[in-house]
């Protein structure tokens, strides 16, 4: 009889092991799936200097390789302060499934984690990583003086950001300020960096002074269907050099 009992908690215990080996680890995906093209855009919004710039990221991405049959939904999930916090359950499974993160994020490095919900389990699909561009720092005051005569100048300028080497650059009206600085483009150009600084010059007797105007730039690399990129708009009133003198005459 003993020997009996020996034997039942040996086949007891085994038949604990075997169960849990059969269990699905975490970390080992039974899915294949595939990431798609992920964008990760940097926007920077400069109204006025005592308001200072403001940057956020935003972050959306795509992934193929489930069908409505694998699984309850996939749960897409963010790392914050080392560890990962639920962003969002997709409950509706598909070919082809996409992803905006819903949050204001901050210009720091993001990494995202993917999970298949089936039969009370969480499997891992994908865990990436994004870092998005910083913001632009721009080098305008809040208002800008152009150089007056034949030869006048007006000199706009603002940091490089490392990994671009080219911009689109936009002087426009101002049109509206939210979400986004915009109105009509007066002039545009692709500009390099140049050494520290990344200048842009143009010709200010074909400008009104005083007027409102917005500077914007953009720039964006793509790797291997990794697209980052950066936009910043800056806000400023351009006026002649002799502003300032007469000015000072009225007072």
């Amino acid at each position: 009889m003993a020997r009996y009992l020996v034997v039942m908690i040996i086949l007891a215990a085994t038949g604990v092991v075997l169960l849990a080996l059969n269990c699905d680890r975490l970390d080992e995906p039974l899915y294949e799936t595939e990431l798609g093209k992920i964008r990760v855009h940097t926007e920077t919004v400069c109204l006025t200097k005592e308001e200072g710039p403001f940057s956020y990221a935003a972050v959306n991405f795509s992934w193929q390789g489930l069908s409505e049959d694998d699984g309850e939904g996939v749960v897409v999930e963010r790392k914050v302060n080392g560890d990962f916090i639920v962003v969002d359950t997709l409950r509706t499974l598909a070919a082809e499934m996409y992803f905006s993160d819903p949050e204001t994020l901050s210009v720091e490095e993001a990494t995202y984690r993917l999970l298949l919900l089936r039969q009370d389990r969480a499997l891992v699909l994908e865990e990436f990583t994004c870092i998005p561009f910083a913001g632009v720092n721009f080098h305008l005051p809040d208002t800008v003086l152009a150089e007056e005569g034949e030869e006048g100048r007006v000199v706009l300028s603002w940091d490089p950001i490392e990994g671009i080497s080219e911009y689109e650059a936009r002087l426009m009206t101002l049109g509206t300020l939210a979400p986004i600085p915009k109105g009509e483009i007066i002039v545009k150009a692709a500009v390099k960096p140049d050494g520290k600084t990344v200048v842009w010059e143009m010709d200010a007797d074909k400008l009104d002074k005083p007027a409102n105007y917005i500077l914007q730039v953009k720039a964006g690399v793509e790797d291997e269907g990794y697209l980052r990129s950066v936009r910043g708009s800056k806000l400023f009133v351009l006026g002649g050099s002799g502003d300032e003198e007469e000015e000072e005459e009225n007072d």
